[in-house]
């Protein structure tokens, strides 16, 4: 591995990642023209809202909430080519449980979700 001799390295150093070398190679130019055409996305960043609540359940687990309504509307739409759609208000739940991080809990945590999920649906 590594360069030939001190000239190359020197004038390799100079290039800019995604530029030259195999960044302009067909293959790559066309992959990356398929992916400009793909379905318009969205950038949804979301914080958490509050602290984590405990439910004393059994096993125990905690649940934390999330939204991006404090997300800037303008940051995804700025994107240069032009394929952000603005993001929503949306709002997530985490659940976890560390008992039911081992392996003989698992049908305890299929039991918490079942019981839990459909409560924070409502």
């Amino acid at each position: 591995g590594g360069f030939k001799d001190s000239a190359a390295a020197a004038k390799g150093s100079d290039k800019r990642h995604g530029r030259g070398g195999l960044c302009e190679a067909p293959a790559m130019l066309r992959r990356q023209a398929r992916r400009q055409q793909g379905e318009p996305t969205c950038q949804v960043v979301l914080e958490q809202l509050g602290e984590a609540m405990t439910l004393f359940t059994r096993p125990t687990c905690s649940v934390v909430f999330y939204t991006n309504l404090h997300q800037s509307r303008s940051s995804s739409s700025s994107s240069s080519s032009g394929k952000f759609l603005e993001p929503r208000p949306t709002f997530a739940v985490s659940i976890s449980s560390p008992p039911c991080a081992k392996k003989k809990a698992h049908f305890e945590w299929i039991n918490l979700k079942a019981s839990l999920v459909p409560l924070l649906r409502m």
